[in-house]
C-alpha cells in the first residue's frame, strides 16, 4: 500500500480526525494534486471556524467550497461518478463527501436472479470518502397501523414502487435490525427518521463489503 493510500485508509477509519486529513492533503500535494489538497485544507479550516462560532451546520458562502451544488465541478475534478450530477446530490464536509442523495438504483444497482448487478456507485464513492449518510430519493416508507400497533415500514409487495425495497436489501435490514420485526414478521420502526437512517446504515454497510478503490484521473 502506498503512503497516499495508507493515509486515505486512516481518514476513512477515523473520520473525526482533522489532523489525518491534513497529512493526507500534504501527500496529495507532494504527488501533484495541489487543487485537491487545497480543497481539503480550506474546508478543514472553515469547519473549525464554524465550530468556533457555535454552529458547525452553517455552510460556507461558496457553493464550490461547500460542495452543495449538485452540478458542482468538484464532482468531476475529484473523480466522483457522474451519476451524482443533475437531480441527484452530494455534500462535502472537511474535504470529503459525507452525504449522498440519489435513486436506489444509482446507489445500489438492481437485484437479479444472480444477485446484484454491480452497477451501484455507493461502494466506489465510499471507498475514498467517509460517507456518513445516504438519502434514497425514490423510496418512501409508509406509515401503517394494525392490531399489533403502528409504525413506519418498507413494503415487500406494494403496488407503489416507491414503497418497495428489493428482497435482498430488505433482508439485510431485517438481519441488521431483528428487534424491529413484529409478531407477524414485518419490519416496523417508530419514526420515519429511524427507518430512513436504518436504510442508510444498511446501504453503507453493504458498500463497505463491496468497496472498490476510486481511481482519480490527474
Amino acid at each position: 500500500m502506498t503512503n497516499e493510500r495508507a493515509l486515505l485508509a486512516a481518514v476513512l477509519s477515523d473520520p473525526d480526525c482533522d489532523a489525518t486529513r491534513l497529512v493526507y492533503a500534504d501527500a496529495l500535494e507532494e504527488s501533484g494534486d495541489a487543487e485537491r489538497a487545497q480543497f481539503i485544507r480550506s474546508q478543514v479550516r472553515e469547519g473549525h471556524a464554524l465550530e468556533c462560532m457555535g454552529d458547525a451546520s452553517v455552510g460556507q458562502e461558496c457553493p464550490y467550497r461547500r460542495g452543495l451544488c449538485p452540478n458542482c465541478e468538484a464532482a468531476v475534478r475529484f473523480g466522483l461518478p457522474p451519476q451524482l450530477a443533475g437531480e441527484n446530490g452530494y455534500r462535502f464536509r472537511r474535504g470529503f463527501v459525507y452525504f449522498i442523495r440519489a435513486p436506489l438504483e444509482t446507489l445500489y444497482g438492481r437485484e437479479t436472479e444472480d444477485g446484484i448487478d454491480g452497477r451501484g456507485i455507493l461502494p466506489v464513492v465510499a471507498a475514498s470518502n467517509p460517507v456518513a449518510y445516504v438519502s434514497v430519493s425514490n423510496r418512501w416508507p409508509r406509515f401503517v397501523s394494525d392490531s399489533l400497533g403502528s409504525g413506519w415500514a418498507w413494503s415487500f409487495s406494494s403496488p407503489v414502487a416507491g414503497n418497495r425495497l428489493p428482497p435482498l436489501l430488505r433482508q439485510r435490514i431485517a438481519e441488521r435490525y431483528p428487534h424491529k420485526i413484529n409478531a407477524r414478521g414485518y419490519l416496523r420502526f417508530a419514526t420515519r427518521e429511524e427507518i430512513e437512517r436504518a436504510l442508510s446504515d444498511t446501504l453503507l454497510e453493504w458498500a463497505g463489503q463491496r468497496q472498490q478503490p476510486l481511481e482519480v484521473s490527474p
